[in-house]
């Protein structure tokens, strides 16, 4: 078996292992995907590794690059996502041993931490490994409706010019670890994004909201994904945020809407509000460089993440 650096020529065989391996339940697999993902992402392409055997892949590893930015300082962090094992080959260590090669690829390369969000089944191996739990991500849930409607209602094409445009007005936040942004990331991350219908709303002076419908079982839910200020938040009527998510609750019969993030968790109007209950997914970290800055890092309440940072994509 020989591991080596993932390329380009791979991809359709990574694809192919994904789909034999994980299936496509909750997220298609496909090339474009990949590529959007792990090569055009404007932080970098990712790291990857893969095992081949016979002259096939049996098993693949992926490192997502993200940066996060505190005060001033830019920490380089990856996130650790993709990875998949043939079902012939699962049970001999490969996950493990794919991983730890890429920690120390990682650390020699100057990255500062790795981060993920990994279900109940992986989380005991990363443990296991020096992976850290951060705690459960705060989510507030507001439950808007408890009918079930069948009705879909048509969606608008969204207006890619608009969005572009609205992102160039941002004032991003300055609080806390937060990713670092800037408008190519957000038309990579939302208006390029081949697997999730990303919409958004904008009063165009003042606010832009950024969510996508999502349908479990006979539920629908709304998540926000990100809350953008155009203006200082002090200028801001909240009530006119409430009265426009309001409206797409009502037209597409959400069921109840989520959110997190410093900026926005504020009492939210509907049937029902739950404020910032542990029920997302566990954060985890890997330090890898960060010396006298692992404090910070560590730290839960430091942190100014979005639904749209951590969720599954």
């Amino acid at each position: 078996m020989y591991i080596r650096t993932a390329t380009l020529a791979d991809i359709p065989k990574i694809v192919s292992l994904l789909k034999l391996s994980l299936g496509e339940q909750m997220i298609p697999k496909s090339e474009a995907f990949w590529m959007w993902k792990h090569i055009e992402n404007p932080f970098g392409e990712s790291l990857s590794l893969v095992a081949e055997d016979k002259g096939e892949i049996v098993a693949v590893r992926a490192f997502m690059k993200w940066e996060w930015i505190y005060q001033s300082r830019t920490f380089k962090a990856l996130r650790a996502v993709d990875t998949a094992v043939h079902p012939l080959y699962q049970g001999k260590g490969l996950f493990t041993k794919l991983t730890r090669m890429l920690v120390e690829k990682a650390k020699l390369d100057g990255y500062d931490f790795i981060f993920n969000t990994p279900n109940k089944k992986s989380l005991v191996g990363y443990c296991k490994m020096g992976w850290v739990k951060s705690g459960r991500i705060p989510v507030t849930i507001q439950f808007n409706s408890f009918f079930v409607g069948k009705k879909q209602n048509e969606l608008l094409d969204i207006d890619e010019n608009l969005f572009i445009d609205t992102i160039k007005k941002i004032k991003f936040s300055t609080n806390g670890i937060r990713k670092k942004i800037d408008h190519n990331f957000l038309k990579w991350r939302y208006l390029d994004c081949p697997v999730h219908d990303y919409r958004f709303y904008t009063d165009g002076e003042f606010f832009m909201f950024v969510y996508r419908l999502k349908r479990k079982s006979t539920w629908k839910e709304m998540r926000i994904v990100e809350l953008f200020f155009l203006k200082e938040m002090v200028e801001l009527d909240l009530k006119e945020i409430f009265k426009r998510i309001q409206s797409i609750q009502t037209t597409h019969q959400v069921n109840y809407t989520t959110i997190i993030g410093s900026e926005f968790e504020v009492k939210m109007k509907g049937v029902f509000t739950i404020s910032k209950v542990q029920i997302g997914p566990i954060l985890t970290i890997k330090d890898l460089n960060l010396k006298g800055m692992k404090s910070v890092i560590f730290e839960k309440a430091n942190w100014d993440y979005k639904l749209g940072d951590l969720e599954l994509f």
